[in-house]
């Protein structure tokens, strides 16, 4: 059951990070949305988890990626005083250490979080922003309706215009993509890893930004080469397993944080 409720705020987590024009308030002068409390929630419930398998079984999991993560936490509170606008700084600071705890306690739930349920959810939660951009194109050539459209003609789904839309898209593409040709062999997952490259891929064309040609480029790239080396050996695939387990960690909570602080 406690399984379910932390998939589900998760789940919430990654539908909500790109909700620029929608479900935001107004606290002191400062914007917060509705995925900042989301977190907050996560954090309190996974950091309760945690601290009881701690003192259970007396250990914390530590990786060197994450070690990194929290030496540019420090750097970056130590430079606060140089911020033009302090308070500012100080919110920015305190939601990147948010950050970093995340990180920290999806790392440490991994008996309680199946990674490949996070992936389908995290690609899931992009379908959904895809077809709501594609909604939003039929509905505006066919009944000139702009539905939360910020330029006219382009897909932007709920983030402020269409160059943001396609930022938060991408890097779902190469995940999608990636999980389509090298996840394990069951039919019913590479039918759905295809319809979601279809559908993403969809919606960035109908965002109209240039940008999508280098990052279509990058993804193939990427992929190229990542195929290459396991095709030439097959033991990395247990050699970059915990690699490759920490870069989707940073990929989809990297996604959320530039989100939210950035766009």
């Amino acid at each position: 059951m406690f399984e379910k409720i932390l998939y589900l705020l998760i789940f919430s987590i990654f539908v909500f990070a790109p909700f620029d024009i929608l479900l935001n308030i107004k606290i002191f002068g400062f914007s917060f949305r509705l995925v900042n409390f989301l977190v907050g929630i996560f954090i309190i419930l996974g950091g309760l988890v945690v601290i009881k398998e701690y003192l259970n079984q007396k250990k914390i999991y530590l990786p060197l990626w994450l070690i990194l993560f929290i030496i540019v936490g420090i750097l970056n509170s130590i430079f606060i005083v140089n911020s033009i606008l302090i308070i500012r700084g100080i919110l920015y600071s305190v939601w990147f250490w948010m950050f970093i705890v995340m990180l920290f306690i999806f790392v440490n739930l991994y008996n309680k979080i199946s990674i490949e349920t996070l992936i389908k959810l995290y690609i899931f939660s992009f379908v959904i922003h895809s077809v709501f951009g594609i909604i939003q194109q039929i509905l505006f050539y066919n009944l000139e309706i702009e539905l939360f459209m910020t330029q006219p003609g382009r897909a932007n789904g709920f983030t402020y215009e269409p160059s943001y839309y396609l930022t938060y898209l991408s890097p779902s593409l190469v995940l999608a993509i990636f999980y389509s040709i090298f996840s394990k062999p069951e039919i019913k997952s590479s039918i759905l890893y295809y319809l979601s490259v279809g559908l993403i891929l969809s919606a960035i064309l109908f965002s109209t930004s240039k940008i999508f040609i280098v990052i279509f480029l990058l993804t193939f790239a990427f992929i190229l080469i990542f195929g290459v080396l396991i095709y030439l050996n097959n033991s990395l695939k247990k050699k970059l397993s915990e690699i490759i387990r920490g870069g989707v960690y940073i990929i989809i909570f990297s996604t959320i944080n530039l989100v939210i602080v950035y766009l």
